[in-house]
């Protein structure tokens, strides 16, 4: 393996761990304040309350889990390896998928707020508004677009015969 590629190799995986550990800072107080505000929601809020907060903590697991993953890799832990190989093509699958749901969506959306700016006078602030989504949803998707092959490529070059063979050596001296 080049010392190229482990360098590369070695950037994309702390992307992934700083990126990871922010999600989970993100998701864990969007829990805990989904936590103080469930007790005064009423019943039907409440329930959709409730599926939000249990999203967030499959959030947070499956996060902790890269982050867990990412660490090992970086510190040559050989259960590492196969673990973020597995969570990288899976997020990358994930990633895609949701783009294209987002991509959908945006389209009906340029489309929708296209018509209705035409047919009347609207406030600044109501087109401020539509152009913040549409900035908001372009760099989502931009950024969908990156994390796919990158964590595709991670995902492979995991799996490659260098790498194993990397942490495979580093395994038997440790």
């Amino acid at each position: 393996m080049s010392e190229r590629h482990l360098f590369l190799l070695r950037i994309v995986v702390w992307l992934v761990l700083l990126l990871t550990a922010w999600g989970v800072l993100q998701y864990a107080m969007h829990a805990w304040r989904l936590m103080h505000l469930i007790g005064d929601a009423a019943a039907a809020q409440s329930s959709r309350m409730g599926w939000m907060l249990a999203w967030d903590a499959v959030y947070v697991l499956v996060a902790g889990l890269a982050l867990s993953a990412s660490a090992g890799v970086l510190l040559w832990r050989s259960w590492a390896r196969p673990l973020l190989r597995w969570l990288a093509f899976a997020l990358a699958a994930y990633s895609l998928a949701s783009g294209v749901l987002l991509f959908a969506q945006w389209q009906s959306f340029q489309h929708s707020s296209v018509d209705l700016l035409a047919q009347a006078q609207y406030p600044e602030l109501t087109r401020a508004l539509i152009a913040k989504v549409n900035r908001t949803t372009l760099i989502s998707l931009a950024l969908k677009a990156i994390a796919v092959p990158v964590l595709a490529w991670l995902g492979w070059h995991l799996g490659t015969v260098a790498v194993v063979q990397r942490f495979t050596a580093v395994a038997k001296r440790g």
